[in-house]
């Protein structure tokens, strides 16, 4: 778990290159991804103008190939939705690596598509999920069920599926770090430094104790506040 953590957070790319790469290979990793004690290859070739082509090959063989999973780029689209990506083997897994921004809601999730290779071919088995805003994080894994053959699996359909990533923020820290946008931690902050807090603050779901104390151990809260936040919890 350390270490699929560690991965999420530094998001840790592993380069090998192959003795033989075309002028239209990205990147190149020679890692066992099909858990047969020998090196495979996976490549991220230039396709069209979005999105790379990634083929894995197992003894001279192509065993996997999707070309509408990884873009081509950094991308920053309309809605403001800064995104950027990467690609890993992680304990003999594919690990295809998103880091989503949404300016508008102050939090940022860092998904990770988890291939793993089952009877002959690769599985979305599972999302691996960071959210944060600044220093205030939580983490979590959500199994896909039943698993879904990763060769169906576009960038699209995944930026669309994102409710699990969404509710993790918010069922830990409340829903008022999203819907507050912009430093909305400090807006939080300023209001439950007050006497008596505005309404908005005090409803049910706006924040929880474990933002209150993260607040508060980043500095941003006084001790005292949180405790008063913590007492009114009981009155209610």
């Amino acid at each position: 778990m350390k270490k699929f953590l560690d991965s999420l957070i530094f998001c840790l790319f592993i380069f090998s290159f192959a003795g033989s790469v075309s002028a239209g290979d990205y990147l190149v990793i020679n890692a066992d991804v099909t858990g047969d004690g020998q090196a495979d290859v996976i490549k991220l070739t230039k396709g069209g103008t979005d999105f790379f082509v990634l083929v894995v090959t197992s003894g001279g063989k192509e065993i996997f190939k999707n070309d509408s999973l990884v873009p081509t780029k950094k991308m920053n689209n309309s809605g403001g939705l800064d995104v950027s990506h990467g690609l890993s083997v992680v304990d003999g897994n594919l690990v295809i690596q998103y880091y989503f921004c949404e300016p508008s809601t102050s939090v940022c999730y860092s998904r990770n598509v988890v291939g793993t290779y089952k009877d002959g071919s690769f599985l979305f088995s599972r999302e691996e999920v960071v959210a944060s805003a600044e220093k205030t994080i939580t983490r979590d894994v959500f199994y896909q069920r039943p698993a879904t053959p990763l060769s169906d699996l576009t960038y699209q359909k995944f930026l669309e599926n994102d409710g699990d990533a969404k509710k993790l923020f918010s069922s830990a820290f409340g829903t008022c770090v999203q819907e507050l946008g912009g430093d909305s931690l400090m807006k939080i902050s300023d209001e439950l430094e007050k006497e008596s807090p505005a309404e908005w603050v005090r409803n049910t779901g706006c924040v929880t104790p474990a933002l209150v104390f993260s607040l508060q151990g980043q500095g941003l809260l006084t001790m005292e506040a949180a405790l008063r936040y913590v007492s009114s919890l009981a009155i209610k």
